[in-house]
């Protein structure tokens, strides 16, 4: 295992007007990507999390950013599911 190595992720909002920016370990999960999202956005809503190139999305909660290939950093995209 890497010893505390961080990724950074830039998470656009739906709407485009916010740009919310997570460090977490390379072992944190997709799963917790979502929770920290849910958090943020404050209403409940679980949204599809993706990338714009390739496009791709990150729906499976167990796999790790190292294996989502979301290391060293990751510009994402919220989409209203």
């Amino acid at each position: 295992e890497e010893g505390g190595e961080v990724a950074t992720l830039r998470i656009k909002t739906p709407g485009g007007d916010r740009v919310l920016e997570l460090r977490l370990p390379y072992t944190a999960t997709v799963g917790d990507v979502h929770e920290r999202v849910e958090e943020h956005m404050g209403d409940g809503k679980r949204r599809k999390i993706k990338s714009s190139f390739p496009v791709r999305e990150y729906g499976d909660d167990a796999v790790t950013l190292q294996e989502a290939g979301l290391t060293p950093n990751a510009l994402l995209l919220l989409v209203d599911a």
